[in-house]
């Protein structure tokens, strides 16, 4: 590390801690002050909670489909079985009824 020494003036000591009272620190009195939110009445939290409840509200609908518009998935023995005719129907459409299937050729 080399060490550079500035041409202005600076502080022989950049560790000293310079201590300084408040009005010493920020030299203005009651009247010049300024206030960065009004406290002479409480906050309205009450209108930002409602306006999220309300968004959460609005995205879980809108995530939510009918249940009458999904389609019911097969279970893994209506695969199999599925799987197993299209095999013994080879070329042929594959028509399931009570529990047998048979197999037609398409117009």
């Amino acid at each position: 590390m080399q060490r550079v020494t500035p041409a202005e003036p600076f502080n022989p000591d950049p560790d000293a801690r310079y201590r300084r009272t408040l009005a010493e620190a920020f030299p203005c009195d009651a009247r010049q002050a300024v206030a960065f939110f009004d406290v002479s009445r409480p906050p309205h939290y009450g209108r930002w909670l409602a306006l999220a409840l309300g968004l959460l509200v609005v995205l879980a609908l809108v995530g939510c489909s009918p249940a009458e518009a999904q389609e019911p998935q097969p279970t893994a023995q209506e695969q199999r079985q599925a799987r197993a005719a299209a095999r013994a129907c080879e070329g042929l459409t594959p028509v399931f009824e009570a529990g047998s299937v048979s197999c037609f050729k398409e117009r």
